[in-house]
């Protein structure tokens, strides 16, 4: 059996230590092919995948058996590839992370998010043709570029509405006039006002929230920050939350002085529309999916593809308000 050395980086292997025995004519053969270094004496050599999800992997040989003996040459690791090698995260700032925002550049989009909605979109089918959306913490814009794709051609009608603390242009690319957004801190936002934002001030039949909180390392803080956020869109949504509601409990409570006080006990969506809310994982957040059963009539959590591994980030999908 022919040895294949592995080159060791960080004192982890990059292959298996050994491979079926070829005759000198098979490795020939898959030398002419383009399958393996020309010299079977090679030791190694950098190989760059046909695929965009691998910066690159290393291949080390240490020959055919008539060349056993021979001793392994250093080879000298280009410092992004040894990352790869060296079993780096690839969702940090490489790999998975870095595949999706090449796409979001080539597609158009101006952020990688939008591949979030877009997961979530082709999963639950929450945007109709000519749906009326909200989407709160809108910023950079892609989730309304999204939104504004699956409102079908002008003729159907529909409006994408963006609220967020910072002004936003509406970007160009996958949107048109029926896309705006209103610079506006959705924990002040009244019901009212929102209201007034749909079309005849009827409400929507779509609201979207991927707010998040500016994160500030303490895990205690960041989710009881994410909560806040999380309650606000869901009041504004469904009306205030009341303790006579049979799936409301106290983690709810807990979080409802946070929405500040509002007259409109009423929400904003529609019957038989559906919410999107980011939350960042925590003990609390089982409460309110507790909550929305009662009031939705189909509630999943998902945690779309395109999140970084190093995120705590999930999102709770509502479909059909009762």
């Amino acid at each position: 059996m022919s040895r294949i050395w592995s080159r060791r980086v960080d004192g982890r292997s990059l292959l298996p230590r050994s491979r079926t025995r070829h005759a000198n004519c098979q490795w020939q053969e898959r030398a002419r092919r383009g399958r393996w270094p020309r010299c079977p004496c090679s030791v190694a050599r950098l190989v760059r995948p046909n695929n965009n999800n691998c910066l690159g992997w290393l291949v080390g040989w240490a020959g055919t058996p008539a060349c056993r003996g021979r001793r392994p040459k250093t080879l000298v690791i280009p410092f992004a590839f040894a990352r790869v090698a060296a079993g780096a995260s690839m969702s940090g700032s490489g790999g998975t992370a870095d595949f999706f925002y090449r796409e979001a550049q080539r597609l158009g989009y101006v952020a990688r998010s939008a591949f979030k909605l877009i997961q979530i979109q082709k999963q639950h089918k929450l945007i109709a043709p000519g749906a009326a959306v909200l989407d709160l913490g809108c910023a950079p814009g892609a989730w309304l570029q999204v939104a504004c794709q699956n409102l079908g051609p002008l003729e159907k009608g529909g409006v994408v509405i963006g609220v967020d603390v910072k002004k936003v242009k509406v970007p160009s690319a996958h949107c048109d006039s029926r896309v705006r957004t209103v610079c506006a801190d959705v924990m002040a936002l009244m019901k009212q006002q929102a209201r007034e934002m749909s079309p005849q001030e009827r409400g929507f039949s779509v609201i979207l929230s991927d707010m998040c909180p500016v994160v500030s390392g303490i895990t205690t803080k960041d989710a009881a920050l994410s909560c806040e956020l999380g309650m606000r869109a869901l009041s504004l949504a469904v009306g205030k939350v009341k303790a006579k509601d049979s799936g409301c409990s106290a983690t709810l409570e807990k979080f409802q002085s946070s929405t500040g006080p509002d007259p409109d006990d009423d929400g904003i969506l529609r019957r038989g529309g559906g919410l999107v809310i980011k939350f960042l994982e925590n003990e609390d957040i089982p409460g309110f999916g507790k909550f929305c059963k009662e009031k939705f009539k189909k509630v999943s959590w998902l945690r779309p593809k395109a999140t970084r591994s190093s995120s705590r980030e999930i999102y709770m999908i509502c479909e059909g308000l009762r």
